[in-house]
């Protein structure tokens, strides 16, 4: 079994998240449209845990002014 995790930034950052969502409010689309409303300056930096390949668990964070 092999682990590992990944940070992602960028305007892709988010792709990992569909495979886990089982909710419309926890896909990258939505959260996508969330960070243009209410924080259009700050960039995406997600946390992306995989075993075997398969995603296993994702943390979306959002990054502004360096933090």
């Amino acid at each position: 079994m092999t682990e590992r995790l990944e940070w992602a930034t960028g305007p892709d950052a988010l792709a990992s998240l569909d495979e886990l969502s089982t909710t419309p409010f926890v896909t990258s689309t939505w959260l996508e449209a969330w960070r243009a409303a209410f924080a259009p300056q700050a960039a995406w930096r997600v946390a992306t845990a995989r075993r075997d390949e398969r995603v296993v668990a994702v943390l979306p964070l959002l990054e502004h002014d360096g933090g």
